[in-house]
């Protein structure tokens, strides 16, 4: 899914210095990824951090 970039929201802007979830699926190939989701929601952190981000959720077990 192409991801938008530049919301305002405080976080980068080059495609480069964003995760995605192939890449982190890649990072923890021997970990058990219980939960990876990509998702728009609004947060409101500070002044210059709010607004609609693009973000990504992981639950991941370490291997024994």
């Amino acid at each position: 899914m192409e991801r938008p970039l530049c919301n305002g929201t405080g976080g980068p802007c080059m495609p480069d210095n964003l995760y995605t979830e192939g890449m982190l699926r890649e990072a923890f190939a021997e970990w058990k990824i219980e939960h990876l989701a990509s998702h728009d929601s609004i947060i409101e952190e500070r002044r210059c951090h709010s607004g609609i981000s693009a973000l990504i959720d992981m639950v991941a077990r370490k291997p024994a």
